[in-house]
């Protein structure tokens, strides 16, 4: 489980990364720059919430962004309410194999990740 402090050192990494200065990260996350500058500085974390908007600025999956900010993966949210706001027009026929999709992409990864060590 990585600190606070090792998560805003990634979230730096990160963020210069994809070339993101503070205040455009804060903006296309939708939260304060001070906000974001106490999640640097590990003096916060991130709700679960704001992870979402976080990977996709950083261009990370929500997943690796969980796990790097401490919280137990195999507490990780249901993606279901991410899929209805991110395909709002999507039938729950579309909406369900989405979830089955990802629900064996992350089997698969933690599969690979255990057998590594």
């Amino acid at each position: 489980m990585a600190s606070n402090s090792q998560f805003g050192q990634y979230l730096i990494e990160r963020r210069k990364a994809v070339g993101l200065t503070v205040e455009a990260l804060a903006e296309k996350v939708g939260t304060s720059r001070s906000a974001l500058h106490y999640w640097q500085t590990g003096k916060f974390l991130p709700s679960v919430s704001q992870l979402e908007p976080l990977a996709q600025a950083l261009e990370v999956s929500y997943e690796e962004l969980f796990e790097k900010a401490g919280y137990d993966p195999d507490l990780l949210p249901d993606p279901e309410p991410y899929f209805r706001l991110k395909f709002p027009g999507a039938s729950d026929r579309r909406l369900k194999e989405a979830k089955r999709l990802f629900e064996q992409t992350e089997k698969a990864e933690r599969r690979k990740k255990g057998g590594r060590r």
